[in-house]
């Protein structure tokens, strides 16, 4: 993906590359309703098993490059191009969830801004109250295809461990008893 802008010249205007992006598509696999994760096979067989009649028809897309060339940064181009990438993602029917490969600080502040300004430009938090039910939340990632957020909070435990989500862009600190 590229993201241009154009420059007026005298008698034209042209185009000038700002920046680009590369996403991809990922397995996205769900456990089947009712069953444990060690009991469910339809992943397996989805992927490994060549004669299975299922085809992945949904995936996770996963951002793993953003860049804005330096004369153009600062200016808003950034937010302004991840907005339409979203955009873009969430309009596709096969696209599940929306994911970032290893972000910087930096993208992580921009998408942290651009995700809450879009959720509030369609009236989300209306009539929520602190704290949100997990429900709510679960069923607001889904709805924007927004990746699973733990909360450090909702994990009990007494000493240090990092553990990861597998999704690549959360990583959350949790306490467990020795």
């Amino acid at each position: 993906m590229l993201t241009t802008r154009y420059q007026t010249e005298p008698n034209s205007e042209v185009p000038t590359i700002t920046g680009y992006a590369t996403a991809y598509p990922y397995h996205f696999h769900q456990i089947t309703s009712g069953e444990s994760r060690s009991e469910d096979t339809t992943f397996y067989d989805t992927v490994f098993n060549s004669s299975s009649p299922s085809i992945p028809t949904q995936c996770r897309l996963r951002l793993s490059q953003f860049i804005i060339l330096p004369p153009f940064q600062a200016a808003g181009h950034g937010g302004k191009f991840y907005d339409i990438i979203l955009k873009n993602a969430r309009d596709d029917p096969k696209v599940q969830e929306i994911s970032i490969e290893d972000p910087s600080n930096a993208f992580e502040d921009l998408r942290d801004r651009r995700d809450l300004a879009f959720l509030e430009g369609n009236k989300v938090f209306e009539g929520i109250k602190a704290p949100a039910s997990k429900q709510w939340v679960e069923q607001t990632r889904k709805q924007y295809k927004m990746p699973p957020v733990f909360s450090a909070l909702s994990l009990s435990s007494n000493s240090p461990e990092t553990i990861s989500t597998g999704s690549g862009n959360v990583v959350v600190e949790r306490y467990q008893s020795s």
